[in-house]
């Protein structure tokens, strides 16, 4: 939702607070980056008291292998590549699709979906959100790669940022 413009978004808003005055059941689910909440209250002030904010981590291994049609070494490629991060796993979920060569999905077919995924990702996802991002945001982004794989705490970027 954090890509939504600005007056479909105070739209959405201004909609959803009307009928919860009006006591009319309307709804609005969507998911988001954490900084959701941050933008929903600078559209309307009165945003923060309309939603329930849920905020959604890494899958555990065993959540991320649930309904998993491969097993063994061949899951196991997948799902480190994806590191518990749900839209990795859809990606290369999509990929490995498509580079099964048989029934049955082997480790080098688990490899060549992390790989074909991955570009994906980078040339699709990453890009986009890189050309579509604020100079601030880019600096921001920048503090963050120096953690490379590891997460990046609020306190280190703020550090970083000055």
């Amino acid at each position: 939702m954090q890509d939504l413009d600005t007056e479909l978004l105070g739209a959405l808003l201004s909609v959803q607070y009307a009928a919860g005055q009006r006591g009319w059941p309307m709804y609005i689910l969507g998911g988001g980056l954490p900084s959701l909440p941050g933008q929903l209250s600078e559209s309307r002030s009165y945003a923060e008291r309309l939603f329930h904010y849920c905020m959604v981590g890494k899958l555990a291994p065993d959540a991320a292998a649930k309904g998993a049609v491969l097993r063994g070494q061949a899951l196991d490629t997948v799902l480190d590549a994806a590191g518990g991060c749900a839209y990795f796993l859809q990606a290369y979920g999509r990929t490995l699709w498509e580079a099964a060569s048989e029934k049955e999905i082997t480790v080098g077919d688990a490899r060549l979906a992390v790989e074909l995924g991955t570009a994906d990702l980078d040339h699709g996802f990453f890009v986009a959100r890189w050309q579509r991002a604020t100079p601030a945001e880019r600096n921001y982004l920048r503090a963050m790669i120096q953690d490379g794989e590891g997460p990046s705490t609020t306190a280190d970027l703020s550090g970083r940022l000055g």
